[in-house]
């Protein structure tokens, strides 16, 4: 059945008090609608945007030596998103040398109105329940010594195996790179669910429970210091219970939250970086690539298979001319923390949020450059499937993909 998500769950960051304020953007409103209403007014405003502001320009471009071309430019040719008012707002333990700077809560969605937030310096937890309008506090997190915020976190609505043959949901989080000497900093493998004591089967008694798991297998082999990276991860599955993570030197592994198992798909990394995004309607697989190269830094890639296609090459790659907004103008900056991010909305709809910066100049004899503003573009990404007669088709099944799309930043 087709689905489309309704709200964006969208966090910010007061970088000066630390507080983290929720807020849930309206989709289907005028204002912050990442999409076109039909596939002809998508064309006609592309062929109305002046391509020497919204879009790259190469360093050699006229507009871009005398200057007509400008960041800051591009940025005003942009609509503005509607935020509402924040829905809830939360105030993380300060670091203890560093201050509100280095609060942060990382998030997790179960479902489009229920999201789990983990404070990474006091390692307490709690699941929003914006439906509700309540906040249900959980266990807490063991002590992580080193990057608490290099985490992944795969939220599970079912699957996860409980005592009496039901599924259970919750949050199960990895360590991305660890690192140390010790045991304490090496990879850890945990998981948040909701699920009865053992041996009791009444609902009324499912509580938030911390569960130890078994790590990869990689981790164990001798030799292991607690040095390899994360790269890539994802959820599989139909009900997106399994959890499929990939490393440069180790392949990639797979586990199941109903057996608690792991497996090992292959010896190959994914060739993606970050989370990638499942669109289990279209049987579609949507990630950035790793950045290998200058001109990849944008570039979105997309399979139906996602462990038949391990060479990059064998990629569907999305072309300039087909979704030249995830380049950005002349001017713009990526900012490398935090990572781009990809959510299915379903209905084969893609929000893409990237992060850029724009600089000005601050020292005309060293060309010394500072940040001058930051911000977030949305960008949303339909992905459909060009027929033998041209006419539009669902996408899937490792087919011939093409995105249409709207920013808004």
């Amino acid at each position: 059945m087709s689905h489309r998500r309704r709200v964006l769950n969208l966090v910010l960051k007061n970088k000066f008090t630390g507080v983290h304020s929720l807020h849930r953007l309206d989709l289907l409103s005028r204002q912050n609608s990442l999409f076109y209403p039909t596939a002809k007014a998508a064309e006609d405003a592309a062929a109305a945007k002046d391509s020497e502001i919204l879009f790259a320009a190469e360093k050699d471009d006229p507009a871009v030596l005398d200057g007509r071309t400008t960041g800051q430019e591009s940025l005003e040719k942009l609509m503005e998103m509607l935020v509402p008012s924040p829905r809830l707002s939360f105030e993380p333990t300060p670091h203890p040398e560093y201050g509100s700077l280095w609060s942060r809560l990382d998030c997790a969605a179960l479902s489009e109105g229920r999201t789990v937030f983990v404070d990474c310096n006091s390692r307490g937890a709690f699941l929003y329940d914006a439906d509700k309008r309540r906040v249900v506090t959980m266990a807490g997190f063991p002590e992580r010594k080193r990057w608490p915020w290099r985490r992944a976190y795969f939220p599970v609505a079912a699957g996860a195996g409980g005592d009496n043959g039901e599924p259970d949901e919750g949050v199960y989080v990895i360590d991305r790179d660890p690192e140390g000497d010790d045991a304490t900093n090496w990879l850890k493998f945990q998981a948040m669910v909701h699920r009865t004591p053992r041996g009791r089967g009444s609902d009324y008694d499912k509580r938030w429970h911390l569960d130890e798991l078994p790590r990869p297998p990689f981790a164990e082999d001798a030799g292991y210091k607690g040095t390899m990276e994360i790269v890539s991860y994802a959820q599989a599955g139909d009900a997106s219970d399994v959890i499929c993570v990939s490393t440069e030197g180790r392949g990639t592994h797979c586990f199941d939250t109903a057996s608690r198992a792991w497996s090992k798909a292959g010896g190959w990394a994914l060739p993606f970086a970050g989370k990638i995004e499942h669109d289990r309607e279209l049987g579609l697989w949507l990630g950035f690539v790793k950045q290998c190269r200058e001109e990849d830094n944008n570039s979105l890639y997309a399979t139906g298979d996602l462990f038949a296609d391990v060479d990059r090459r064998s990629l569907l790659r999305y072309g300039r001319d087909d979704c030249r907004n995830l380049e950005p103008p002349w001017g713009w900056h990526k900012v490398v923390v935090p990572e781009p991010r990809i959510v299915s909305l379903g209905s084969g709809k893609f929000c893409v949020t990237q992060f850029f910066e724009t600089r000005r100049s601050a020292c005309s004899k060293c060309l010394h450059e500072e940040t001058d503003k930051r911000f977030a573009l949305f960008t949303g990404v339909e992905v459909i499937h060009r027929g033998s007669d041209g006419s539009d088709e669902k996408a899937g099944n490792g087919s011939d993909e093409q995105p249409t799309w709207q920013c808004r930043c």
